[in-house]
């Protein structure tokens, strides 16, 4: 009876867990489907997949179907059998690697600086007020009430709304310019932004790119996306992507306009930067079409200073396995922490753009870490 009531018990906790994984099986299917006009255009010959087939046979114990691999290719014309594939990465080895209990945590925006703050070299946006569950906080973490609330944000300028949990891929970004009690863009009053997040969420002024970023396109803050991971005992870095606004947008992300390029170690750029959508498009470009600036061997600035900076992010958080942080350089060249992401957090699109495996040589590794 007890062992009965301990694997209800189980399965009614893992329950949240199953039905994630469930809709992440059931998007990522759906989408693969969607993009088979491009990886149908893919023809491997019988010694390249014989390849394929040998990786995955020695490392999972069988074979899987070769769909992201082609996809990748498709988009930048570059075969690699050590490409990850979205499918195993998202239901698989994300969650194999990030506990949930641990994610949820992480995750939680209105921490980052609380988590990270006493890494050396990396700063935050400045926060001016935080919403954690209905609790109002201002940037030193002190509670507020709601009028004292308002009246912090009364005068506050140029800043950005976002929400802390259960967010992602430029999703309820708001850019205000608060003066007198209003947002002089929307002319809602702060109380009416309040009401329109509810709860969970942060308002922090509002970060400039340096001269390099902003060359590239000045009307969003132009990110890095860095992912960290361990294994073999260390914190390891995977192939650097920049992600940059285009089409007037003030956001950099992929799936709302924005292009992405994969960066060098001497912190310069590919010749490529693509618009790849939800992964749907092939469309690359070698000048920002809105800037003109020319992508290939373009300085972006110390490069390896920043993947040192987030090393060291990851080493104060090791309970996650895999961690994708979005960086920048400010104004004057500062490393500047926007967010860490732990779910969902997508490796296609640093593969093709980088025209090489996430993983690299631990990718027979992270391949076995998931072997039924």
């Amino acid at each position: 009876m007890k062992r009965a009531i301990r694997k209800t018990e189980y399965f009614i906790n893992d329950l949240p867990r199953r039905l994630y994984l469930f809709k992440i099986s059931y998007s990522e299917k759906k989408a693969i489907r969607k993009k088979k006009p491009l990886y149908n255009g893919i023809h491997w010959s019988d010694s390249r997949q014989k390849e394929f087939d040998d990786l995955w046979i020695e490392n999972y114990g069988k074979k899987i179907k070769p769909y992201w691999n082609k996809l990748y290719e498709s988009m930048n014309g570059v075969y690699c059998r050590n490409y990850f594939p979205e499918m195993l990465y998202s239901t698989k080895l994300e969650p194999l690697l990030n506990p949930p209990e641990y994610c949820k945590v992480i995750s939680d925006k209105s921490l980052t600086e609380t988590l990270y703050g006493a890494v050396r070299g990396v700063t935050f946006p400045e926060t001016l007020l935080v919403n954690s569950n209905g609790v109002f906080l201002d940037g030193g973490r002190n509670v507020l009430g709601f009028n004292e609330a308002i009246g912090k944000l009364c005068n506050a300028g140029a800043c950005v709304i976002k929400p802390t949990v259960e967010t992602g891929s430029g999703k309820g970004v708001l850019f205000l310019n608060i003066s007198g009690g209003k947002d002089s863009e929307s002319g809602a009053d702060i109380e009416s932004i309040f009401k329109k997040y509810d709860k969970d969420f942060i308002i922090q002024l509002t970060v400039k790119n340096n001269k390099q970023l902003s060359a590239l396109y000045p009307a969003s803050l132009n990110t890095f996306r860095i992912i960290t991971y361990i294994c073999g005992g260390k914190v390891r870095c995977a192939p650097v992507s920049l992600r940059i606004g285009a089409g007037k947008n003030r956001v950099d992300n992929i799936h709302k306009g924005g292009l992405v390029v994969g960066v060098n170690a001497d912190g310069t750029l590919k010749k490529f930067a693509y618009k790849l959508g939800y992964g749907d498009k092939s469309v690359k470009f070698t000048a920002h079409p809105d800037t003109n600036t020319v992508f290939e061997n373009y300085y972006i600035g110390e490069i390896e200073k920043m993947i040192s900076a987030a090393e060291e992010l990851h080493a104060a958080t090791p309970q996650l396995g895999i961690i994708s942080w979005d960086l920048t350089f400010d104004e004057s060249d500062n490393i500047v922490l926007i967010e860490a992401n732990c779910r969902g957090q997508s490796v296609w699109f640093p593969q093709i753009v980088n025209e090489c495996p996430i993983f690299g040589e631990d990718t027979p590794y992270m391949i076995n870490r998931i072997k039924p």
